[in-house]
């Protein structure tokens, strides 16, 4: 929902829902807000989720009292759990942006649309800043860094040139000295040394051991050489530095894509997959899905060592989209994607 905010001798006093009035009904999902300069507050740009044929861009040009739809480009609204920021143009109210798998603009109070920087780049674009000053100087942020542009677009800095990255988990080996690895979001695995003999740790000392952007690396205890790697919803990958080979051993081999429906899937895993070794038996490696399972052999082969843990229901014919409500939450985390978290 969008709320305002009543003042009374600049002190707040109570905040109140806008409903209605040009805004969709039903339920929404997540909603990103932008106040277009030089207007005094009265244009606003809002991004709402409110399913078929009412999500998109809507605006007021009355500072919220009334709402019309300038916008359903259902580019703009994709993947809104994940992409939700807007940002209006501080010296041209007609001008908003959309970050997402492209950065896309919208001109015309919101009507025309033309993307700025993008898909296909292998970025997801969160958040742009727009210099008050000078709308031609633009920051704008993804998953691996940042991307400076003064030219209001035109040309893009690298964020090759920044130490950022979105790592979900970090883990060390056993070898001397040590390496660090780690999955980045939307740019695979990384590892290091943790010291070198050169006296500086370098690009000669980083080195990938696969694909994963979200999964947990386990190195294994007795082989410094050999990693496992999860992946997302459940892929398991066994790397080898000497070869710089990966080899699948998921313990079901059919291919997982992001469209699969999780309640059509023999093991239900999450976007980040837990794979661990046991600390007290060094060559048991363990894999959480909605079972607790265990490889001895280096994942040729897997026992599934508990019952179902999540409580979730077996139901096949279940489908993952519904409204973007608690009650629908709770119902996918009961009848379809329950899994376990981590192991310890």
């Amino acid at each position: 929902e969008i709320y305002t905010l009543s003042l009374h001798d600049a002190l707040p006093i109570s905040w109140q829902p806008v409903t209605d009035h040009g805004l969709p009904d039903g339920e929404w999902g997540r909603v990103g807000l932008a106040i277009a300069g030089r207007m005094q507050g009265r244009r606003i740009y809002a991004a709402i989720e409110a399913g078929a044929r009412k999500s998109g861009i809507y605006r007021s040009d009355d500072g919220g009292n009334t709402w019309a739809l300038v916008n359903d480009d259902a580019r703009l609204i994709s993947r809104p759990w994940y992409f939700n920021s807007i940002t209006a143009d501080p010296n041209d109210p007609e001008v908003l942006y959309v970050p997402n798998v492209a950065l896309y603009k919208l001109s015309d109070g919101g009507k025309t649309l033309s993307i700025v920087r993008g898909a296909p780049g292998g970025d997801d674009y969160h958040q742009l800043w727009i210099d008050p000053a000078n709308s031609l100087h633009m920051v704008l942020a993804s998953d691996q860094g940042t991307s400076v542009s003064l030219d209001g677009g035109l040309t893009w800095s690298t964020w090759y040139n920044q130490p950022t990255a979105q790592f979900y988990h970090v883990a060390t080996d056993n070898d001397f000295p040590y390496h660090v690895y780690g999955a980045q979001q939307d740019s695979g695995t990384a590892a290091t040394a943790s010291q070198t003999s050169h006296g500086e740790i370098d690009s000669r000392d980083w080195f990938t051991v696969g694909g994963s952007e979200s999964g947990y690396i386990a190195p294994d205890p007795k082989d410094p050489n050999i990693c496992y790697v999860s992946g997302i919803y459940g892929t398991v990958s066994r790397f080898d530095r000497r070869t710089m080979q990966s080899q699948n051993v998921a313990p079901w081999p059919e291919p997982i894509t992001v469209g699969s429906e999780i309640s059509q899937r023999k093991y239900r895993d999450p976007w980040t997959p837990v794979l661990v070794f046991s600390p007290a038996q060094a060559n048991a490696l363990y894999l959480g899905t909605q079972y607790v399972m265990r490889t001895l052999d280096g994942g040729l082969h897997w026992q599934t060592i508990s019952p179902d843990l999540t409580g979730a229901k077996n139901d096949k014919s279940a489908k993952s989209e519904g409204p973007v409500t608690v009650a629908n939450a709770d119902r996918k985390s009961t009848r379809l994607n329950s899994s376990h978290i981590t192991i310890s």
